[in-house]
């Protein structure tokens, strides 16, 4: 059963105009998570928001370097087009989480990161009773976008192969284009920073084989969140 939920929803957020049942120039993974229940599949209306930021733009990204880093890997075409419907659900779980800590314009208390946490185990929960290969990929997604390849992450400090490949592309994506906006409580990186970052990263937070694919498709990478391309050219 597919949760209800309004995928694109966020804070201050002015809608397009809807044609044909959705709004205008949304994309495939924006629009396949259009509310199609008055109630969700734990009984509660669907929410206005799911996170911080500006999410719709955010999810599209995340959807569309997840893909290029799926296919860089060697995953068959299906399930890259899997992954990039699903990658849009990995932070659902923010629904569960208090606008006070979402938009906090500081650092948070040891108290409320630990809250925090809780929204990959509040997405799984709701992603769960699904029956499709899309929803149970988004559930993978969900619960495990936080693990790190060195077994620090959580919920459940996995490590290395144990994390499920469709969380470990997932994880790059969102982190990259995280560093790249401006949120309540940090300025935006610039695109090359941020790049850096990724790469730097390989081996402890991030599995190494999408680090590659991530630095391998880096011009398209690159033009999605408005940079040049050059930290590829650099040698990054």
């Amino acid at each position: 059963m597919l949760p209800t939920f309004w995928l694109c929803a966020r804070r201050r957020c002015n809608w397009p105009i809807v044609r044909n049942g959705w709004p205008a120039r949304w994309s495939a993974p924006q629009r396949i998570f259009w509310p199609v229940r008055k109630k969700s599949s734990i009984g509660s209306p669907a929410p206005s928001n799911i996170g911080d930021g500006d999410t719709g733009e955010h999810v599209s990204r995340v959807a569309q370097i997840s893909q290029l880093i799926a296919e860089g890997i060697g995953l068959p075409q299906e399930r890259c087009r899997m992954i990039y419907l699903a990658a849009p659900l990995h932070d659902i779980g923010k629904i569960g989480i208090a606008d006070a800590i979402l938009s906090k314009p500081g650092k948070l208390t040891a108290e409320e990161f630990a809250r925090m946490q809780e929204h990959v185990t509040i997405g799984a929960r709701i992603l769960e009773r699904g029956t499709s290969e899309l929803i149970r990929t988004a559930e993978l997604i969900a619960q495990s976008h936080h693990e790190r390849w060195d077994g620090t992450g959580y919920p459940d400090r996995l490590s290395g192969a144990d994390i499920p490949v469709e969380a470990r592309i997932v994880a790059i994506a969102d982190v990259f284009d995280a560093l790249c906006s401006e949120r309540p409580y940090k300025a935006a990186w610039t695109v090359e920073a941020a790049y850096a970052e990724i790469v730097r990263c390989g081996g402890s937070h991030f599995d190494p084989a999408c680090v590659a694919a991530f630095r391998a498709n880096w011009p398209e990478i690159s033009a999605l969140v408005g940079g040049d391309g050059l930290p590829q050219a650099a040698g990054f």
